[in-house]
């Protein structure tokens, strides 16, 4: 049987409005992630590049793109050809404006133990699985998702949960300088907490090394101006 390879992307982005963590979606009869094919020998950080900007108008920086994982299950098959994927994640570093129909934006958000994402009154929830056989095996698959991507989108969630103590890639949704409250907002549901739970400045302590002072936020209310970090270099 001949092996298809195609790229999905995990687009994430941050609405400063409702300070809130948000993917990208299609819909196409249920939602999908975005999708491109792969040509033999393609360049495929690059095809991730130039699917991000169709759908959004960002053309982002090579940085913004981080390899996720590799889909290989021999039950994987769309339109009867067993399929590879080449599983990415983005980070716009600016919200962007819908350009077209049939895409929208879902919002992350944790209880118990799960991960879902919520547009609305529809609620898509994620398996507390990645194993790819386990999953396949006992049919684990959110049903409103198209395929698998709601294992990919576990495996995105932990992945960048994993990351949040080390180097929060993640961040970059929030531009190249935030304050520690927007930090503390994008960290929040990946850790299932609430922003209340996360002390402003333990966090500002115990994450130092990784955020570096710039000075603080322009603002015309009265009060006291918040400081503006930037992610430290590696």
């Amino acid at each position: 049987m001949p092996v298809k390879l195609d790229l999905v992307n995990v687009i994430w982005c941050y609405e400063r409005k409702t300070a809130s963590v948000k993917i990208l979606l299609l819909k196409d009869n249920g939602w999908t992630l975005p999708k491109t094919e792969l040509l033999t020998e393609g360049d495929a950080p690059k095809a991730i590049i130039q699917l991000t900007e169709k759908l959004t108008g960002q053309k982002v920086a090579r940085e913004n793109v981080e390899q996720l994982y590799t889909l290989t299950h021999p039950e994987r098959q769309i339109d009867g050809e067993r399929t590879i994927t080449l599983a990415y994640m983005t980070y716009l570093p600016e919200f962007p404006e819908l350009s077209r129909k049939g895409m929208d934006f879902f919002t992350l958000e944790s209880a118990a133990e799960d991960y879902y994402f919520k547009k609305d009154d529809e609620r898509l929830t994620l398996p507390r699985t990645t194993n790819e056989s386990k999953y396949h095996q006992y049919g684990l698959s959110e049903q409103a998702l198209f395929l698998d991507d709601d294992l990919i989108l576990q495996r995105a969630c932990l992945q960048v949960k994993k990351s949040l103590h080390c180097r929060p890639e993640i961040l970059k949704i929030l531009g190249p300088v935030f304050t520690l409250r927007e930090a503390r907002s994008v960290y929040a549901p990946f850790l299932m907490l609430h922003l209340n739970q996360i002390d402003n400045s333990n966090f500002k302590k115990t994450h130092q090394k990784l955020f570096e002072d710039v000075g603080q936020a322009m603002q015309k209310s009265p009060g006291r101006p918040a400081r503006l970090y930037r992610l430290r270099d590696n």
